[in-house]
C-alpha cells in the first residue's frame, strides 16, 4: 500500500463543505415533460392518369377495305394463275396482315381496360384525398393548440416556483433516506476549542445544535450536530486541529481518513462542514454565518457554491496541511499562537481523536474506489 505524490494533487482548502450524496442531482433535476406534438403531414394529391385517345373507325374501315382489295386480287390471281404461286403469296400476306391487326386490336383493348382501371382507382383516391384535406385542417388546428400548450408547459417548467415545487418533492423522498443521529453512550473527549465555538453555535442556532451525537449506530462522532427535524437537515460540523497537543500527533492532514469519514456521512444523507481550529477561534461569527448561509441555500434548494459562500462571509481560507506541515506546527506549538490563554490548559487533556478505529479493510476499499491518489503499488 502506498500513496502517490500528494503535491501533484489539487489541495483542498478550509472551510470544506461536503453535500449529501445525490443532493446536487436534485438541484439540477427538471420535471419530465410530455413529448412535443407531432405535426400532421400534408395530404398528397393523387396523380391523374393519362386518358387514352379514342381511336376512330377509320382504322377499321381501312382494314376492311384492304381486306376486300386483297380478296379481289386473290380471286383474280386464282383464276389466271396456272401454278398458283402468286395466289399463295397473296394469301400469306393477307393472313399476316389480319393477324397483325387482330393482335394490335387486342393490345389496344387491354390498354383501354388498364387505363379504365387506373381512372377508377384515381377517382377513388381523389375522393379519399378530399376527405384527408378536410381532416388535415382539423388536425392542423388541434396540432397548433397542442403546440401552444407544449410551449407554455416548457415555459412553466422553467419558472422558479414550479421548479422548487418539483425539486422539493424530490427532496422529501431524499430526506426519507437520512440516517438520524443517536445519543452517544460513551465519553467523548472534546477538543480545546469545542466549548468556545459551541457557545457561538448556540447563539446562532439555539436548540438545533447538539453535542454527544453519533451517526446512527455507526461509530462516527460529529464535533457538533446541526439537526432540524422540520427540514430533515443534518449537518456534521467539525473543528480540525493540525495535531494533538499532548502528543504532537498530526491529524486531519492530506493523508488522513477525513475524506472517507465525510463520505460515510454523505452516503447517509448528511452534510459536512469543516473549519480549522484557527478559523473558529479567530472568526467564530463568520464561521456561523457560513453555516447559516449554507442552511438557507440548502432549504431553498439554491445551488450551493462553496467559493461564493466562503467569499460572502470573508473567512480566511487555509489549505489542508500535509503530515510534514502538521509536524512542523506541532514542533513550534502553533496552536498556542491563536488559542486564547484561557484555553491553553485544555490542550493538555487532548489524547486522541474520538472516532473509534474502523476496520482498515473498509477504509482501504473506499480509498481504492474514491481516492484519486491511492494506489496499491509498493512504491
Amino acid at each position: 500500500m502506498a500513496f502517490k505524490n500528494l503535491e501533484l494533487q489539487p489541495r483542498k482548502y478550509y472551510p470544506i463543505i461536503v453535500l449529501p450524496l445525490g443532493y446536487s442531482q436534485i438541484l439540477t433535476s427538471l420535471p419530465t415533460l410530455t413529448p412535443p406534438p407531432l405535426e400532421p403531414s400534408i395530404p398528397k394529391e393523387p396523380i391523374k392518369p393519362t386518358q387514352l385517345e379514342e381511336q376512330g373507325c377509320m382504322s377499321s374501315i381501312s382494314f376492311f377495305g384492304y381486306l376486300i382489295f386483297m380478296i379481289f386480287l386473290l380471286s383474280i390471281e386464282f383464276k389466271s394463275s396456272e401454278d398458283g404461286k402468286w395466289f399463295l403469296i397473296l394469301l400469306c400476306i393477307t393472313i399476316l396482315f389480319v393477324s397483325i391487326f387482330l393482335y394490335n386490336n387486342s393490345q389496344v383493348n387491354n390498354a383501354k381496360i388498364k387505363n379504365l382501371d387506373s381512372i377508377l382507382e384515381y377517382q377513388a383516391k381523389y375522393i379519399n384525398y378530399k376527405d384527408e384535406v378536410k381532416n388535415y385542417e382539423v388536425k392542423k388546428n388541434d396540432y397548433l393548440v397542442q403546440l401552444d400548450f407544449y410551449k407554455n408547459e416548457i415555459q412553466a417548467s422553467k419558472s422558479n416556483l414550479l421548479l422548487r415545487i418539483f425539486r422539493r418533492k424530490l427532496l422529501l423522498k431524499f430526506d426519507q433516506q437520512i440516517l438520524e443521529p443517536t445519543e452517544c453512550k460513551v465519553l467523548i473527549k472534546k477538543g480545546a476549542s469545542e466549548d468556545f465555538f459551541f457557545s457561538y453555535l448556540q447563539k446562532y442556532f439555539g436548540a438545533n445544535i447538539h453535542q454527544g451525537k453519533m451517526l446512527g449506530s455507526k461509530k462516527l462522532f460529529p464535533d457538533f450536530t446541526y439537526l432540524n427535524n422540520k427540514k430533515n437537515l443534518c449537518i456534521d460540523i467539525e473543528i480540525d486541529e493540525p495535531y494533538i497537543a499532548l502528543t504532537g500527533k498530526p491529524i486531519h492532514h492530506t493523508e488522513s481518513n477525513d475524506s472517507w469519514r465525510d463520505s460515510m456521512f454523505s452516503n447517509h444523507g448528511w452534510s459536512t462542514i469543516r473549519f480549522t481550529e484557527k478559523q473558529v477561534v479567530t472568526q467564530p461569527d463568520n464561521c456561523c454565518k457560513l453555516i447559516e448561509l449554507f442552511i438557507q441555500n440548502y432549504i431553498e434548494l439554491t445551488p450551493i457554491n462553496n467559493e461564493l459562500l466562503i467569499n460572502s462571509t470573508e473567512i480566511l481560507t487555509t489549505p489542508v496541511w500535509t503530515i510534514d506541515e502538521a509536524n512542523s506546527m506541532a514542533y513550534f506549538r502553533f496552536r498556542l499562537t491563536y488559542l486564547p490563554h484561557n484555553l491553553h490548559p485544555k490542550t493538555t487533556t487532548e489524547k486522541s481523536e474520538n472516532d473509534l478505529i474502523h476496520e482498515e479493510k473498509e477504509i482501504e476499499e473506499w480509498r481504492m474506489l474514491n481516492d484519486p491518489i491511492y494506489t496499491d503499488l509498493p512504491f
